[in-house]
């Protein structure tokens, strides 16, 4: 007689097959479809602004200017009727949670997260045909796995499938960091969901936003990484503006989610140093709605609003030409964010978005935004030594002195970073489009 934990492999060996037969035969019952289609996989769009909804607003228009079918699907959202196009929110699950430090409560979590995934897909999803294209655009190791075994079942032969991943989880540490065995566990993942999507019959395409991550990924990902560059919605700006720096006191501007790693705690006390040290510029910080519950953030946002009327906040959310038209009320961005948090993988949306619009930006020593800085030739910014408050108070008086020729420089080399990021760049790597 067989040994008992013999016979339950075998007994999971014949339900496993039993199930993919299953269903085998519920994709090929699907109604069969006309029209290719972009299917865009999104769990983490959980609401109707930001980097997601972003994303997702330029795949579907230029779907829609190329009258192709466009179907997208997301997290269950807090606001479903997201301006600009209709998803179809049918993901339940938190996709980018933490994962646990133990071994098996980080397999545990994997591989929960995972399967409901593929449960969701496998429930909401249409059949495919080869010439349907599926992009994830902002993928981790919490899905990968639940896609390769949904494409297992229904992708065909040639299909293309695009994948832009996240930060490997352990090199975010803004996010909790992981323990070895932690890690240890997310990369055997890794290896496991990109083995599996490798070995489909498809044109796989994996992407990263920036030559270090992508190197990161490369090394558990079984083959190589492309970088994808960033879709920054640039057509929504007429140009670098073309007349002399003013020599006004500057309008320093903070934009997007006013996390503690992005530097929102530090602001306070800078700015009263700034100030004190004969500092004459105004700040414009967006913070979102105030917390509900005191703590670190509560209080730093009411020592701010009590600079008034030097430092204005704004708590209302910005897309598309709006969000421009925000930006363009400072000459100096803000991105002081954490070096622990960011490292040198992180890239930031607010650094060239900045240098983009021509707008010199002050940022942090340690992360991906100082190298892009300091790799461009000709001074575009500032950098805090320090994520403390007196560094950033330095780093403030300085790009404050140095305004105009940082202006002039950004000015001059925004044309190139508009060129090299924005959604006809992205849609031409990650889809393949033609411009």
């Amino acid at each position: 007689m067989a040994p008992q934990h013999e016979t339950e492999i075998h007994m999971a060996d014949i339900l496993t097959r039993i199930k993919m037969k299953s269903l085998s035969w519920r994709a090929a019952k699907k109604a069969p479809r006309v029209d290719p289609t972009v299917f865009v996989i999104d769990p983490g769009c959980t609401a109707g602004f930001g980097h997601h909804r972003s994303i997702n607003q330029i795949i579907y228009d230029d779907c829609t200017r190329r009258k192709h079918a466009i179907e997208i699907y997301t997290g269950r959202m807090d606001e479903p009727e997201a301006p600009g196009f209709a998803p179809q929110a049918v993901f339940s699950d938190v996709v980018y949670e933490g994962i646990p430090d133990s071994a098996d409560a980080a397999r545990s979590k994997i591989k929960r997260l995972n399967k409901t995934i593929f449960n969701e897909l496998n429930e909401n999803l249409p059949s495919l045909t080869p010439d349907d294209r599926v992009i994830i655009h902002t993928a981790s190791v919490t899905m990968l796995q639940g896609l390769a075994d949904w494409l297992q079942v229904y992708a065909k032969p040639g299909m293309i499938v695009s994948i832009v991943m996240m930060l490997v989880p352990y090199s975010n540490p803004g996010r909790k960091a992981v323990s070895d065995e932690s890690r240890a566990v997310i990369d055997e993942a890794y290896r496991q969901s990109f083995a599996a999507l490798r070995a489909l019959p498809i044109e796989l395409k994996i992407f990263a936003e920036t030559r270090e991550m992508a190197a990161a990924y490369e090394s558990i990902a079984g083959g190589p990484v492309a970088i994808s560059p960033l879709p920054i919605e640039f057509h929504h700006h007429s140009g670098a503006d073309e007349s002399e720096p003013s020599d006004a006191e500057p309008v320093f501007l903070f934009a997007g989610d006013s996390r503690p790693e992005k530097g929102i705690l530090l602001m306070p006390d800078a700015i009263e140093l700034y100030y004190e040290r004969g500092g004459q510029g105004r700040f414009i910080i967006q913070c979102g709605e105030p917390p509900k519950e005191q703590g670190p953030k509560a209080e730093a946002l009411a020592k701010l609003q009590a600079l008034s009327p030097k430092v204005a906040l704004e708590t209302r959310s910005f897309d598309g030409p709006d969000y421009f038209r925000f930006l363009n009320q400072g000459d100096i961005l803000l991105a002081p964010y954490n070096p622990a948090f960011y490292g040198t993988i992180r890239p930031s949306r607010i650094l060239l978005e900045g240098l983009g619009l021509g707008k010199p930006v002050v940022t942090s020593a340690g992360t991906w935004m100082e190298t892009t800085l300091r790799g461009l030739d000709r001074p575009c910014g500032t950098v805090l030594t320090q994520f403390t408050a007196e560094a950033l108070c330095t780093a403030l008086l300085e790009a404050d002195r140095q305004r105009q020729d940082l202006t002039r420089n950004a000015r001059q080399i925004s044309d190139s970073i508009r060129q090299a990021h924005n959604e006809a760049a992205y849609l031409q790597t990650v889809l393949q489009r033609s411009t």
